[in-house]
């Protein structure tokens, strides 16, 4: 739809994501054979990670 519509490629750079890895294969299958992909990790998770892990 986007190429249809912008006549452009699509180019993803980031992906917000929490880091489960069938999220990650999935990005990297159908994205990055064209362009350079950094995860980024969503503020919730990384907070709640966070509060995980000092609870410890």
């Amino acid at each position: 739809v986007f190429v249809s519509v912008s006549g452009r490629h699509m180019a993803i750079k980031f992906i917000m994501a929490n880091a489960e890895a069938a999220q990650q294969n999935a990005v990297e299958q159908g994205f990055s054979v064209d362009c350079e992909v950094v995860y980024v990790m969503c503020f919730n998770h990384v907070l709640a990670n966070l509060i995980a892990y000092a609870s410890m």
